[in-house]
């Protein structure tokens, strides 16, 4: 599904599984209230776009795309990746704002560029990975870091974990 360019906004009520979701230049919202957001990718494209995902998003992987963008997973997060910018592009993304309302299991938050806030209200297990990428990063867990690990990167970054730190790893750092 590609939006193309300009200001777009799509909100899919319905199941989501093994599909691409594109929004492409343009500041855009983009919602997935279905059942489920399985084995899919959702890309925000370029310019300032708001993702919300309400359902638990599986082997998926979550692009905001270049610009300052806001990403809401309000609930769980399994075996997937949230990209504050892109894989490819990470050193020119603008300040981004991730929550996660939930467990990050066995997945990877990375905020790229930019000063960005990440915000878990959970706790991290599995080999977690929340990672701030370069810029003054703000990074939160809410709960406990289990197995998994939190790196602040390049910049002046903040960093809080308000539950117990189990078998985990704390970087202020680059890994």
């Amino acid at each position: 599904l590609d939006l193309g360019s300009g200001a777009d906004s799509l909100g899919l009520v319905e199941d989501f599984d093994g599909g691409q979701i594109l929004g492409g230049t343009g500041n855009d919202d983009l919602s997935v209230a279905g059942i489920s957001f399985v084995s899919s990718t959702m890309d925000g494209g370029a310019n300032r776009d708001t993702i919300y995902l309400t359902k638990t998003p599986s082997a998926a992987v979550v692009y905001g795309g270049a610009g300052a963008d806001s990403l809401v997973v309000d609930t769980q997060l399994n075996a997937s990746t949230v990209w504050g910018g892109s894989s490819s592009v990470t050193s020119t993304d603008g300040a981004d704002t991730i929550y996660v309302n939930g467990t990050l299991s066995g997945s990877e938050i990375n905020a790229n560029a930019g000063a960005d806030t990440i915000d878990v209200r959970g706790p991290a297990l599995g080999a977690a990975h929340v990672k701030g990428g370069q810029g003054g990063d703000s990074l939160y867990v809410s709960g406990s870091l289990d197995a998994s690990t939190v790196s602040a990167n390049k910049g002046a970054d903040t960093l809080t974990i308000t539950g117990a730190l189990k078998s985990g790893t704390v970087y202020g750092g680059g890994v």
